[in-house]
């Protein structure tokens, strides 16, 4: 099956998911991650996102282990192009052209990606090389293709982490994958 018919059908799937299921687990996935980012010792920032179309949400992450890491959200720009600003509880945030939130750059700071940078990736579904369906922008494809310093995490509900999926040559794969039910590397792939 096409990219383009998996994505339409892994949405249709995740947006039929009840709202109080998807926080539950979302506050999983958030318990998951604070104990991993505690287990690793070395992350000091997490690049996340804001979910929209019933991905899982991740502010409660932020509430729980804010004081300990580093925040910010991704902000869009021309050409595929994506930077990271700090997002702390009074940031202002305001709609982007796909009506996602992000900070304000105004009134927020931009944060350098390093290696202690933990990039949380969405996905509308992930497999077990860490290759994704996203929404079709290439931004985080982009975005990882040029900070290969960070850690990368994809954020899935389990039923959207499948053991493969097509992908393309521009296509870069994350180092771990978050689901309700643990986190797990990525399997190494030979290319």
């Amino acid at each position: 099956m096409a990219k383009s018919e998996l994505r339409e059908q892994y949405l249709a799937q995740r947006l039929a998911l009840n709202a109080s299921d998807r926080n539950l687990r979302s506050e999983v996935i958030c318990q998951n991650l604070a104990r991993f980012f505690e287990e690793q010792g070395r992350f000091s920032q997490v690049c996340l996102f804001y979910a929209v179309r019933n991905e899982p949400v991740l502010e409660a992450l932020r509430e729980g282990i804010g004081e300990h890491y580093r925040f910010a959200l991704p902000v869009v720009q021309p050409e595929r192009q994506m930077e990271f600003f700090a997002w702390h509880k009074n940031t202002v945030l305001q709609k982007n052209r796909f009506n996602i939130w992000e900070p304000s750059p105004s009134s927020s700071e931009r944060v350098a990606i390093h290696s202690e940078t933990a990039l949380l990736v969405p996905a509308v579904a992930v497999d077990e090389r860490g290759f994704r369906i996203g929404f079709g922008g290439g931004f985080y494809d982009t975005f990882m293709a040029s900070h290969s310093q960070c850690t990368s995490i994809a954020v899935v509900f389990s039923e959207f982490y499948v053991k493969e999926l097509p992908r393309e040559e521009w296509d870069k794969n994350v180092d771990w994958i978050c689901t309700e039910k643990g986190i797990v590397a990525a399997k190494a792939i030979g290319l």
